[in-house]
């Protein structure tokens, strides 16, 4: 987004309304997040004493994986309050605001996004059905030696041997 500093009315501003590709935030390197739309843009820059003053709103169509459940869903990140205050350098004809647009929108991303509030998450694996440890611990039960006895029966066998 390129804002060119002389078409900017010394009253009153000018107005910014537009698209930028989403190639230009740099998401193909986020795990679990990619841009489904363009980059949205509304803005209204204004030159006030000696800097340009951009205040406006910009959004984002994403997906992003649920932190839960893992599963993709869309939503929009939207920085609705998006303010810079650029100062004026001596002889620049225009001002590049891809770097703050980029900015405004990676802090609007979640740390941990979720698809729903009620997301209860990855299921749990089923129970094994009836029956079923009994045929993968018997085959080891029957390596087992037989307990030592133990308690009053212990006793009397080894009084009897003496």
């Amino acid at each position: 987004m390129i804002i060119e500093i002389p078409k900017i009315p010394v009253e009153g501003g000018a107005e910014y309304l537009g698209e930028e590709p989403a190639e230009l935030l740099p998401l193909d390197r986020l795990a679990g997040c990619e841009a489904v739309g363009p980059i949205r843009y509304r803005l209204h820059a204004e030159i006030v004493s000696g800097g340009v003053l951009v205040r406006g709103e910009v959004s984002l169509a994403v997906r992003l994986q649920c932190s839960r459940c893992a599963e993709f869903f869309s939503t929009i990140l939207k920085d609705s309050s998006f303010l810079r205050d650029c100062p004026l350098q001596e002889g620049a004809v225009s001002l590049c605001l891809d770097e703050d647009l980029r900015e405004a929108l990676l802090l609007c991303l979640p740390n941990y996004p979720v698809c729903a509030e009620a997301c209860p998450g990855i299921a749990p694996a089923p129970p094994p059905a009836p029956g079923a440890d009994e045929t993968v611990w018997s085959a080891l039960d029957a390596l087992r030696p037989p307990p030592a006895p133990r308690g009053a029966a212990a006793r009397k066998r080894v009084a009897k041997k003496k």
